[in-house]
């Protein structure tokens, strides 16, 4: 018959796992647990599915040439925001606006009985996700 061996108990060393602090390193409910703990929910990445839903109707005040892009609403399983995109119809010969926030002129979206339709062209420079 074969030897056998004491199984190994002690667990791997994973190269992605983060071997800093952590809030049961330290008396419960103390103010450096609850650092330990902030520190790790600050490096957590929330893998829900995210919406985003992007509207030309203005759902709220503000500058109605400017894109708005909310933050994101809490909906269980998933995370959802509304995005405003501005858009305008305008006749050969008016002038094309540009976004007031960044000064990105206006793209041509669609054409109907010879007026256009512009829209922002600058999503992305007013995303608080994308923003370096």
């Amino acid at each position: 018959m074969g030897k056998y061996r004491e199984k190994d108990t002690t667990a791997p060393v994973l190269p992605a796992t983060n071997p800093g602090l952590k809030p049961g390193d330290f008396p419960l409910g103390s103010a450096l647990s609850r650092a330990a703990a902030r520190l790790l929910m600050k490096e957590r990445r929330d893998t829900r599915k995210r919406v985003t839903l992007i509207t030309n109707v203005r759902l709220w005040d503000g500058n109605e040439n400017e894109p708005n892009v909310e933050l994101w609403r809490d909906c269980g399983d998933t995370l959802m925001r509304f995005v405003y995109q501005p858009s305008v119809w305008l006749r050969p010969g008016d002038a094309i606006p540009s976004c007031p926030g960044c000064g990105t002129p206006f793209k041509k979206a669609s054409e109907y009985a010879n007026t256009f339709c512009y829209q922002t062209d600058c999503l992305e420079r007013h995303d608080p996700d994308r923003v370096a």
